[in-house]
């Protein structure tokens, strides 16, 4: 295991709760709840999906291989996500979401080289690990917000921004 700096340990930890706060929120809130764009099963299923790449990366990047990337626009990986865990329960996927960033953590922490490229997507932006990790956490946030957002606004403010859907 690498003896990490305290700004790295600062990332992890800080990703860490994030990911604790996200998977108990999600995991207890009506999977129907919509931002107007995604409802809460959408979210977390994709929360979910991109965390076992983010786990798979880092696995090769610690082994020194180049990591396999998907290379399917953002929209299908996210229906991919959906339908992959159409029948995985909230609670189970919130699950799945923290031992998810359990594994991240211990992967992370093997890692030689924080400086080195951690790529999420084929033709995506490069980054550091420990800015990945912020831009990880940010997405994570920014979910959060505006379904909670929505869930304060309540059904009639959906109704009249979204009357269609």
């Amino acid at each position: 295991m690498t003896q990490l700096c305290v700004e790295q340990e600062e990332r992890l930890n800080s990703l860490a709760k994030t990911v604790s706060g996200a998977a108990a929120y999600l995991g207890g809130v009506d999977e129907c709840l919509s931002d107007g764009c995604q409802t809460a099963r959408q979210v977390l299923s994709h929360l979910v999906f991109w965390h076992r790449e983010y786990v798979s990366i880092a696995e090769t990047l610690v082994e020194g291989r180049r990591p396999v990337l998907r290379k399917e626009t953002y929209a299908e990986l996210h229906a991919i996500a959906a339908y992959e865990f159409e029948n995985t329960t909230m609670a189970d996927m919130a699950y799945l979401l923290l031992e998810y960033q359990t594994k991240l953590n211990q992967v992370l922490r093997r890692l030689p080289d924080w400086n080195i490229m951690y790529p999420v997507k084929y033709g995506g932006r490069l980054k550091s690990v420990a800015d990945r990790l912020l831009v990880i956490e940010s997405h994570i946030n920014r979910h959060l917000k505006r379904l909670q957002r929505a869930e304060r606004r309540g059904e009639g403010w959906y109704r009249v921004y979204f009357p269609d859907r």
